[in-house]
């Protein structure tokens, strides 16, 4: 699977380190198993994925070795697509209800809530199809998120190559 992002962060007062993981999956529906052996030995706190290509019914029963599977968006009515968010099964996290602001085929996003002894995250998992518009929602999002005590983590497929100019760029 090409395409691994790692990010990790610092935890404050802890020393610790929080590794965030996101792929554009292309398709989630029998690769758990090669995704979760691609992480070791270093598997990260959070897996982001972006285009699960799977409805509700499907991602429900996706399991993952030592994860959990906390929030998500499915398309309803088109094919592919899709976010979701899988926590580390040692950890404590809240659902953060997005879908007022999901469109398929534009903007597909879902987030959790993650309390850290000395921090609290929010990790937003975000997919922009090709042809979407998403600078106004995402803005909106994050107004609806923003709290001067909490860190925002974005995991992203914007699907725009900002080298080029285009009007895509502004959308």
């Amino acid at each position: 699977m090409a395409g691994h992002q790692h990010e990790s962060i610092n935890v404050q007062d802890t020393g610790t380190s929080f590794m965030v993981f996101h792929q554009n999956i292309r398709g989630l529906l029998n690769k758990s198993e090669e995704l979760i052996c691609s992480l070791s030995p270093d598997f990260p706190q959070v897996l982001c994925l972006t285009e699960h290509h799977l409805k509700h019914f499907e991602i429900d029963f996706i399991y993952m070795n030592q994860y959990k599977h906390d929030a998500k968006f499915c398309r309803e009515s088109h094919k592919s697509g899709g976010v979701s968010i899988f926590v580390h099964d040692t950890l404590q996290c809240t659902d953060i209800t997005l879908d007022e602001f999901c469109k398929e085929q534009d903007i597909e996003t879902c987030a959790v809530k993650i309390n850290l002894p000395s921090l609290t995250i929010y990790i937003l998992s975000i997919y922009r199809s090709p042809t979407g518009n998403f600078l106004h929602t995402l803005e909106s999002i994050l107004n609806f998120l923003h709290n001067n005590t909490i860190e925002i983590i974005i995991c992203s497929d914007f699907n725009i190559n900002y080298l080029n100019d285009n009007d895509k760029r502004v959308n």
